[in-house]
């Protein structure tokens, strides 16, 4: 088995307990935060989960294959999806520090939305290059099966008081994002040089097809070199 898809597994699943962390306790630490603006926190937290995270994970598919195409090879994703773990996780922070008022907290929310949220795209295309080509169907099993897995952090989290609460969604998921950059990094130094191989089989269907362009050019010549004797008799006659 690959040892960076395991990696990646494991770098995924940081990120769907941190995912659904934020889903299941954000709305309750802002309660307990800015109790006077749980209106305005469904609209902004609305907003950017819809417009900051959709356009996250579509920009980083797209970033990462532009990384891909420029040279960077297949190990370009996995250190894309580690340099914006990482840099979520301080975000993510200040986002129920102290002395974070609502309005800045909604700043570094929004911020950290469109880093964190571009990790997607990246992971499930290197998942599939670190995998052989008949066991990829099964790694994309055990991927998403990975979010039942997931919500075994804001299960954790329930266990904490409402003074604790705060605190433990704060530090968890911000050690989730910094565990998965680990992993993401790992995944990125055990990534097999796939680029090489592509080059091979391109390599080799290139010389397969030309081999039967020279097979198909013989056979009409010797088609060819079969008739010509049997026309030169016909003609030969009808004109005699």
């Amino acid at each position: 088995e690959s040892s960076a898809a395991k990696w990646l597994l494991m770098a995924a699943l940081c990120r769907f307990c941190a995912g659904f962390a934020i889903m299941v306790w954000l709305t309750t630490a802002i309660k307990l935060r800015h109790p006077d603006h749980l209106a305005a926190f469904a609209l902004y937290n609305t907003l950017i989960k819809v417009f900051a995270g959709g356009s996250a994970s579509l920009a980083g598919g797209v970033i990462a294959d532009m990384l891909k195409h420029r040279g960077w090879g297949v190990r370009s994703g996995p250190l894309f999806c580690a340099l914006l773990s990482g840099t979520a996780a301080p975000l993510w922070y200040m986002v129920l520090q102290d002395n974070t008022t609502f309005a800045t907290g909604m700043i570094w929310l929004l911020a950290q939305y469109l880093l964190a949220e571009t990790w997607l795209g990246p992971a499930i295309a290197t998942l599939q290059n670190a995998v052989p080509v008949e066991h990829r169907g099964a790694a994309q099993g055990v991927f998403t099966a990975l979010t039942a897995m997931g919500n075994l952090m804001p299960a954790c989290l329930g266990l904490f008081g409402p003074q604790t609460i705060v605190t433990g969604l704060q530090a968890s998921v911000a050690t989730c994002y910094v565990l998965s950059a680990g992993c993401f990094c790992a995944a990125a130094v055990c990534m097999p040089c796939n680029e090489a191989e592509d080059g091979i089989v391109h390599h080799n269907n290139s010389a397969s097809r030309s081999r039967m362009s020279s097979s198909t050019i013989c056979s009409s010549l010797q088609s060819e070199a079969t008739v010509s004797p049997l026309s030169s008799k016909c003609s030969s006659f009808y004109t005699s």
